[in-house]
C-alpha cells in the first residue's frame, strides 16, 4: 500500500499530453489517478461484479469475507512483480474497527519507511550505488520491487495461517439487530 516513489517515478516519466504536448501532467497529481481508479472500481463492484459472483458461488455477498481479502493480499502481490475488522466486529465497535483499518495504514506507512532506510543502507554498501537513489535509471528499483513481492507472498502465507486459524467468520460475533419495529410511545 505504501506509494513511497510514486512522485520520483513519475518525475522520470514522459507526462506531457495534448496536441503539440505542452501540457505536463504534475507529477504529485498521478496520485488522483489511483484514486479515481478505486472509485471507478468500488461502484463497478457493487453494480457488476458482486451481482454475477453471487450467481456463481450462491453467497449473498458473491464472494465470503476471506476469499476477497486473500484475494486481493495476492493481486496487490502480483501488482508489485480491510474491510474485514468492520463486517467482523459488532456494529456498537464500527468506529473502532475503522481506527484499526487507519492504524494498519500509519504502520504500513512506518514499515514501509524502514525497509526503504534499510534498502538504501544495505545496498550502498561498500561505495555501491543503492538501489534506491534520485535517479531512477542509476538504481535498481526492480530488485525494491522484487523485495516487496516477496514480502507480500509471506505476508499471504501469514494471512492464510491466520484465516485458518480464525475459523468461520461470524461465529464469534453476536451480531447487534436493528430494531426496526415500531415501539409504543413512552408514558
Amino acid at each position: 500500500m505504501n506509494q513511497s516513489f510514486a512522485v520520483k517515478q513519475a518525475d522520470t516519466m514522459d507526462r506531457r499530453v495534448g496536441r503539440g504536448r505542452y501540457f505536463e501532467v504534475p507529477s504529485g497529481s498521478l496520485a488522483l489517478f489511483n484514486m479515481a481508479t478505486m472509485s471507478l472500481w468500488s461502484a463497478s463492484y457493487d453494480r457488476w461484479v458482486a451481482p454475477a459472483l453471487r450467481r456463481h458461488t450462491g453467497n449473498p455477498h458473491g464472494l465470503t469475507m476471506k476469499q476477497r481479502v486473500g484475494g486481493g493480499l495476492l493481486l496487490a502481490t502480483a501488482s508489485t512483480a480491510i474491510e474485514f475488522f468492520y463486517t467482523e466486529l459488532p456494529k456498537s465497535m464500527a468506529s473502532f474497527s475503522m481506527s484499526l483499518l487507519y492504524m494498519a495504514f500509519g504502520v504500513g506507512n512506518l514499515a514501509g519507511a524502514l525497509i526503504v532506510k534499510v534498502v538504501q543502507a544495505a545496498s550502498g554498501r561498500g561505495g555501491k550505488t543503492s538501489w534506491l537513489v534520485d535517479d531512477l535509471n542509476a538504481g535498481h528499483y526492480d530488485y525494491y520491487y522484487w523485495l516487496l513481492t516477496g514480502y507480500g507472498v509471506v505476508n499471504f502465507v501469514y494471512f492464510a495461517w491466520c484465516s485458518w486459524v480464525y475459523g468461520e467468520e461470524g461465529k464469534n460475533v453476536e451480531w447487534e439487530e436493528d430494531d426496526d419495529r415500531e415501539q409504543p410511545p413512552m408514558l
